[in-house]
């Protein structure tokens, strides 16, 4: 009944290899990853396994993890998974452990951060009004006055400084008479950062309604890493943006788990076409689809009331800009009684309303921390953690100068918690509806082998007439076993019909 391939070449199970197939719902719970995560596997010591796994018996003492990506394993002839088998043990059988859908993202990004990827490279193509997918990166203008501390005390305090009356950027060779006055940052989309980070990962890359959103492709990461080199006492711009040098050193998990808090999201995996669809928790909980399990349930129940008494969203403080040294009200936002945080190490940069260098007034974003770089013995790395703006093009100051403008918010759209464009009535509002009176259930049902490997969290149930989310499930098939029904256990929750 079972079948494991690998490269496909049929391998020989033992027999009292079992599988239990299960998963646990990323919605109920944000920032979670999606879906099945590790699974055992027992394979006999055969001439057929030794060839396929070259004698990898022999080499296990040597503390080498040997890995097996292109592993399938079917039931019947239905295909159920393709991952990544890792050899744990030997012990007169083989001892894997399978890692598919987001175990397998899990095990590729262990002990990786993202500036152990390759992010690639591109040229500076220094334009502001650009966004994803036609642009990698953008520029817009920020206040930074302490970006090269005492070192530079020629610098104009701004990052990304622009000359209205040349339509383009300052610069130190045109513009600053033998002096360094100007720097440029450039800032990655986040979408080409998260498509980039899927790739390295081994997928083809990011999918969904979610990607093709204006707002989303106007979103940014920023970053405060000097795009210039010495050459002769100036500073120039380099040729070259190497993403991993704008990028936040921070743990690959951390990153994708911050960005679905952020943007009420999850990520779906599909290990057959490697691609990652990103599924809107709202969008989920509005889907009417289902299920039909009537009268497949047994009678057998335990159930539990709804104990929930609000919410409390949280973004981290950013602990080396000391605008931040009082923390502002906006980091947080209390619903109800603030019982289940929803948190992120992410935030927003400050703004600040002043009079510019051309004497017109402008609303711009607002630094205070040295940055990073090459030149002027600045800090080689970047320190910045995660840290989300929106580009919106090009804007005019009060004495009509032309300036690119970045923003925590635009029209319809803002990355904090607060407000009626804010993130928690954008993504969350339905689901603290829904977390709110939803009751919780345990149950068995008695499914087929296709309905069981068809069973998917994203997809409600119908049970005794009532619409369920399916937070977890699991059952157990046997190698060589053949049986109609398969008993299946399910958590669940209630939701409105």
């Amino acid at each position: 009944m079972i079948t494991v391939t690998v490269d496909d070449q049929p391998i020989d199970l033992k027999e009292s290899t079992s599988f239990s197939i299960g998963a646990r719902s990323p919605f109920t719970s944000p920032g979670e990853l999606w879906g099945p995560k590790v699974y055992n596997v027992a394979a006999r010591d055969s001439r057929r396994n030794n060839r396929v796994f070259k004698f990898s018996k022999i080499l296990n003492n040597t503390s080498r993890v040997k890995s097996y990506p292109n592993t399938r394993i079917a039931f019947g002839d239905l295909l159920w998974k393709v991952g990544t088998m890792k050899l744990r043990d030997f012990s007169d059988v083989y001892n894997f452990s399978f890692h598919t859908d987001a175990g397998d993202i899990e095990a590729r990004i262990k002990n990786l951060t993202l500036r152990d990827l390759d992010l690639g490279t591109d040229v500076p193509d220094m334009t502001a009004g650009n966004i994803y997918p036609a642009a990698n990166h953008t520029f817009f203008t920020i206040k930074h006055p302490n970006f090269y501390g005492d070192r530079n005390p020629d610098y104009e305090g701004y990052v990304n400084l622009y000359n209205s009356a040349e339509s383009r950027f300052y610069s130190n060779e045109l513009d600053g008479g033998g002096l360094n006055k100007y720097n440029m940052v450039p800032f990655p989309f986040l979408l080409y950062v998260l498509d980039r980070v899927f790739k390295e990962l081994g997928y083809f890359g990011i999918s969904g309604d979610w990607t093709t959103d204006p707002n989303i492709q106007r979103v940014v990461m920023y970053n405060d890493y000097d795009l210039a080199e010495m050459d002769g006492g100036i500073n120039v711009y380099a040729d070259t943006i190497t993403y991993t040098n704008h990028v936040p050193n921070i743990s690959v998990g951390s990153f994708l788990i911050d960005v679905a808090m952020c943007f009420g999201i999850t990520y779906k995996v599909n290990p057959v076409t490697r691609y990652v669809e990103i599924v809107k928790i709202k969008d989920w909980l509005n889907d009417q689809g289902f299920t039909n399990l009537n009268y497949r349930a047994n009678q057998s129940y335990k159930m539990e009331p709804n104990e929930s008494d609000g919410f409390l969203f949280k973004m981290a403080v950013p602990s080396d800009d000391e605008l931040f040294d009082t923390a502002p009200g906006w980091l947080e936002l209390k619903q109800g009684n603030g019982q289940e945080e929803v948190s992120t190490e992410a935030s927003t940069l400050a703004m600040i309303d002043e009079t510019n260098p051309n004497d017109g007034d402008w609303n711009i974003p607002n630094v205070l921390q040295t940055g990073s770089g090459s030149a002027f013995e600045l800090d080689p790395e970047s320190k910045t953690g995660l840290r989300f703006m929106l580009t919106d093009g090009v804007k005019q100051d009060t004495m009509g100068n032309d300036y690119p403008s970045g923003h925590y918010m635009r029209t319809g759209f803002s990355l904090r918690w607060e407000g009626t464009d804010g993130i928690v009535n954008r993504c969350y509002s339905e689901w603290m509806d829904w977390k709110s009176y939803t009751e919780y259930m345990e149950r068995t049902v008695e499914l087929t082998l296709v309905e069981l490997l068809q069973l998917d969290t994203q997809r409600k149930i119908m049970i005794d007439n009532l619409k369920w989310v399916v937070d977890e499930y699991d059952a157990s098939i046997k190698s060589g076993e053949k049986v109609n029904r398969i008993k299946t256990s399910l958590k669940l929750y209630s939701i409105k019909l």
